[in-house]
């Protein structure tokens, strides 16, 4: 059974090391502004995934263009097998999946929630005590997998929504993204790789906090209508609110730290 168990955690870490190289790769490739242009219209419209989720995504659906097995070179909406069979689609057969990073969690209780040394993890199975509270937190992640839009077949999918662009000239700005060569090597103790997913990410964030506090008409963040992905629900992932007392996160500020695979963020 050990054995059973060592092989099982060795596939998983070959799993995300193959992922890790696999996104490595493709943050290599943000050369030039013209990259980075390119890298952020696409994350544009994947805004509420992580930028090293959306560089997997663009770098994977490329590769299906290449070959022929999407009609388009740009993604449209992304989601996991039995997430499109709740939408009423079905992966065609044949079609390779999209491996992202997708998040751990494990449930922590406490009966004094402000005190944050006060939280222990529970046990497979272990219910909590009278009295305390259960809440999630991500404590790793694993591999998952994500079809596009254009790999399934089934329900027909609604159109997306198509903004009004804003009329009037933008003020002219002679800013261009410097080249990774010449900036993110110079970050003392980083990895130029990691200094850059670090960048896009504050940069997702970033828009996605302006874009939120707008009422205006906005295009799609690639997560197909209809799916909450905020749910993990294990019959029907996305599809069934849990309570918000199991989906509340824990406390970051002195809390206590569990192990999260490092340089791997979602």
């Amino acid at each position: 059974m050990a054995t059973t168990r060592e092989q099982t955690k060795a596939a998983r870490e070959a799993k995300l090391d193959e992922l890790h190289e696999r996104l490595t790769g493709a943050v290599e490739q943000l050369v030039s502004g013209e990259d980075w242009t390119r890298a952020l219209a696409f994350a544009a419209h994947f805004r509420t995934r992580s930028f090293s989720n959306t560089l997997l995504i663009w770098e994977q659906h490329q590769g299906a263009y290449e070959a022929g097995l999407v009609p388009e070179p740009f993604s449209s909406y992304v989601a996991g097998y039995q997430q499109w069979q709740g939408l009423g689609r079905q992966v065609q057969k044949g079609q390779p999946g999209y491996q992202i990073l997708a998040p751990v969690t494990d449930r922590f209780a406490t009966a004094t929630p402000a005190d944050a040394e006060s939280w222990r993890r529970l046990g497979k199975g272990e219910k909590p005590r009278p009295g305390e509270v259960v809440r999630t937190r991500m404590v790793g992640v694993r591999s998952a997998y994500v079809w596009d839009a254009s790999q399934t077949t089934g329900d027909p999918m609604p159109e997306p929504p198509a903004p009004r662009l804003l009329e009037g000239d933008a003020p002219a700005s002679g800013y261009t993204i410097p080249y990774v060569s010449t900036w993110a090597a110079r970050v003392d103790g980083k990895e130029p790789v990691e200094v850059v997913k670090a960048t896009g990410e504050r940069v997702r964030k970033t828009a996605l906090a302006v874009l939120d506090r707008l009422d205006t008409t906005q295009v799609a963040d690639g997560t197909p209508p209809g799916l909450d992905r905020d749910v993990a629900h294990r019959g029907a992932p996305g599809l069934t609110r849990p309570t918000p007392q199991q989906a509340a996160p824990l406390p970051d500020a002195g809390a206590r730290p569990v192990p999260v695979v490092e340089g791997r963020g979602l």
